[in-house]
């Protein structure tokens, strides 16, 4: 018992070892439990021989005394499971269930001895059993249940990536924070904060040590899980939802109106932790449309004739014991069975840990039982899969009414969700693709338990890209599950656009075009030659490109996309007199629009009209709406360049404070954990201006702002505060103290004083704790 708390570790650095080798980690894993498991059960195994040799030295009936001392066996061996599963444990916790017994196993020793006549043995016995008993009462061994919690098993590679030994990568768990623990009648419950640099920290709700819930990467699968089923469904008054979790997704359901939400959750303790996600889950448990059922999803199913519109199951992974029964075909079964003849089954699939034949023999399963079949990419590694016995169509218009509901419209937005488009982009596969997809193979059932014995042996294997590829290799786009879009061409055509934008957007040319081509076939339009041009431009033919959008603007000469592409074509090859021509009709026809303005002011910047470019470049940050849009450092910075070659000191110097102040807003957003996208579009545009001579020279100033108040100061602040959250404080402070240094001068850094101030304060550095002025109040969750 006083060594349990070193399994972790032995496991890391038994993974450690033999990672290389899946057999021997298998062996090694066996060796492992057998070293916890063999020496009580053979020690409590041989009890039972001495009772019956005490027993027959008291007795001349041997039979009669052997049966007895079974008898009072097997009686004590049904009270001990009945008491530790439904008493011990739930009521005092396995260390206290562990001391206890042992405490009890002396105990009974001392009796057994003390009934013994052999003299010495009863002194020696009674003296080993004294001294245990006082150091187990007077020392009890100490558990960091977050070490005991922490799933080691899983994220051993991990750990083993952020630190070079075992011994230190148990200082990861010294920064989380526990909310909760609970170790419950069929789980051991634990929600801790994990550190990070969001401006509301992050919590996850582990289950056995394993993450099944948080407000982070979770989120999305979570609240999708609810939105997607009930947007395809005809009706959904009627819910089940397997696996209650953080409460996320049922709360999401509870945006629509539905009648009843059936909550199926095994384990009660998961109630209890689920409170502290009140602020992300809508607080479900007070809406009196949720009826809450403490009981397995099968047995509860089994036993109910209740039938549903939508069921809803987000159990855990497939390859743990238990929740593996929720991915067979007997379950799917039983939940087809409990359906309303419209009804949609929901099932969340993860795509991480598990190879290709096997992902596809769980979709293989769920299409044996369900004909029809949508399948949807939910999270970088999660699937959703939506199952029916009739055809199912994702209604645009109907998805278009929901989302104009402003509680749906929320939810969605917080996952990045903006407008039923993005919605339509997770779809993947439909029942016409999915047949080619899984093809011939066997299927999971609770009778082969195939993923639940074959999935361990890859845990550790990243698997989301394979997966994703094989995926995407099937699809053929979504136009065959699409409703609503209108009866008129010009309605599908605008449809049939907007989505090969987005696809274009997403590099998915293949998807776009396809699109494009059958817009075209209901009707002609600049727009799509001018989408075909940016396919081929993204597929580097640049000439057949320009062709397409020199044909796109023979359809319609005002169009604005095409006219700005032209421009960019010639300026990108410093043919700035042609490109004035394309932009000179943009601004005269799109007078209100921001993008003809500032490639106008660039373009007049390098044709040295300074005053024409200076007011195009003013009127675009005048009436640009997205204040984020990383144009806007350009066009600071291209105004700086046009004042002072013009003359203009004075107004160069201020636009060049004001083009430093936004590069310090955007270091400072992305010490929050915000404006990474936003980063990373300006280093593509500046990374872009670098491979074009003609942009080079002029920008060089550019690019030293960007590393001097962005990149430089925001490596090291990102590697002192990793650092610092692994556990390694000294090197932290070094980094930290060199985001300072690196600093011009003026610039400050409050977030990096707030996690110096921290490290002093741990160490007890009053001095170095009082030099840090800045500080930033702690958030909470």
């Amino acid at each position: 018992m006083f060594q349990f708390e070193k399994l972790p570790l032995l496991y890391l650095s038994l993974f450690q070892t033999l990672s290389a080798n899946p057999a021997l980690l298998i062996l090694g894993k066996f060796l492992l439990s057998a070293l916890i498991i063999f020496p009580p059960t053979l020690l409590m195994g041989a009890v039972f021989p001495v009772i019956v040799r005490l027993c027959n030295e008291r007795s001349r009936t041997v039979g009669l005394s052997v049966g007895r001392a079974y008898g009072v066996s097997t009686i004590g061996a049904i009270v001990g499971s009945f008491a530790g599963g439904f008493l011990m444990i739930p009521f005092l916790g396995i260390q206290a269930s562990l001391t206890l017994l042992v405490i009890l196993n002396l105990a009974l020793g001392l009796i057994l001895l003390f009934w013994s006549r052999e003299r010495v043995m009863v002194l020696s016995g009674v003296g080993a059993a004294v001294i245990l008993g006082i150091i187990m009462v007077a020392f009890p061994p100490s558990w960091n249940r977050l070490v005991m919690a922490s799933g080691v098993y899983q994220t051993a590679p991990v750990l083993l990536k952020l630190y070079p030994t075992p011994e230190e990568a148990m200082l990861l768990f010294n920064g989380y924070e526990e909310l909760f623990y609970k170790e419950g009648w069929n789980s051991t419950l634990t929600v801790f904060r994990k550190p990070d640099l969001a401006r509301r920290p992050h919590i996850a709700m582990a289950i056995d040590g394993k993450i099944d819930a948080s407000t982070s990467r979770d989120m999305s699968t979570q609240v999708l899980s609810a939105h997607l089923p009930l947007m395809v469904a005809e009706h959904g008054r009627n819910v089940l939802v397997v696996g209650y979790a953080s409460g996320v997704t049922v709360g999401s359901v509870l945006l629509y109106p539905v009648e009843q939400v059936v909550v199926a959750e095994i384990e009660p303790a998961v109630i209890e932790a689920s409170r502290y996600f009140d602020r992300v889950n809508h607080q479900p448990l007070e809406d009196p449309r949720v009826r809450l059922v403490l009981d397995d999803a099968r047995h509860y199913l089994g036993l109910t004739d209740e039938r549903f519109d939508v069921v809803i199951s987000e159990p855990s992974n497939p390859w743990m014991s238990g929740p593996s029964r929720l991915f067979t075909r007997e379950f799917f079964k039983l939940g087809k069975e409990h359906l309303t003849p419209n009804g949609i089954f929901a099932q969340w699939i993860q795509m991480y840990g598990m190879k290709p034949e096997l992902l596809k023999a769980l979709v293989r399963t769920f299409h044996a039982v369900f004909p029809e079949v949508l399948i949807f990419r939910v999270s970088q590694a999660d699937l959703l899969l939506l199952g029916a016995e009739r055809p199912l169509l994702m209604d645009y218009q109907r998805i278009t009414q929901l989302m104009g509901v402003a509680g749906i419209r929320a939810d969605l937005m917080r996952v990045g969700v903006r407008d039923p488009l993005d919605l339509l982009m997770k779809f993947k596969l439909g029942p016409k693709e999915i047949e080619a997809y899984v093809g011939a193979g066997p299927l999971n059932t609770d009778n082969n338990g195939l993923v639940e014995f074959e999935a361990p042996k890859t845990i550790y294997v990243d698997t989301i890209a394979e997966n994703n590829e094989s995926i995407e290799s099937a699809s053929q786009g979504m136009a065959a599950y699409i409703k609503g879009i209108g009866d008129a061409p010009l309605e599908q055509v605008n449809f049939y656009l907007k989505l090969a934008r987005r696809f274009l957007e997403e590099k998915h040319d293949r998807k776009a075009e396809a699109l494009v081509q059958m817009s075209l076939s209901l009707s002609e339009g600049a727009e799509a030659y001018w989408l075909l041009g940016r396919i081929q431009a993204q597929r580097g033919f640049h000439l057949t490109a320009r062709q397409l959008w020199n044909q796109a603007l023979q359809l319609d000469p005002t169009h604005e996309e095409t006219l700005l592409s032209l421009a960019r074509y010639d300026q990108d090859r410093a043919h700035f007199q042609e490109a004035g021509r394309y932009l000179a009709t943009a601004v005269e026809v799109h007078p209100g629009k921001p993008w003809p303005r500032y490639y106008n002011g660039v373009n007049l910047f390098y044709l040295g009209s300074y005053d024409k470019a200076s007011r195009e470049l003013e009127a675009f940050l005048k009436i640009s709406p997205d204040k984020e849009e990383p144009h806007h450092v350009l066009a600071r910075y291209y105004l700086f360049q046009v004042y002072d070659r013009g003359g203009k000191h004075e107004r160069a110097a201020a636009h060049r404070v004001l083009l430093i102040q936004r590069l310090r807003e955007l270091r400072n957003r992305l010490e929050w954990d915000e404006g990474e996208e936003e980063l990373d579009r300006l280093l593509n545009l500046i990374r872009h201006h670098d491979e074009l001579a003609v942009f080079h020279q002029t920008e060089q100033k550019l690019r030293l702002l960007v590393t001097q108040h962005v990149t430089d100061p925001l490596a090291h602040y990102l590697r002192g505060v990793s650092l610092y959250f692994l556990g390694y404080a000294e090197e932290a402070a070094q980094e930290l103290k060199t985001v300072l240094k690196v600093l011009p001068l003026g610039d400050d850094s409050a977030r990096t004083r707030h996690y110096l101030k921290l490290i002093f304060a741990g160490r007890q550095d009053l001095k170095g704790a009082s030099s840090t002025r800045a500080s930033v109040p702690q958030n909470t969750y």
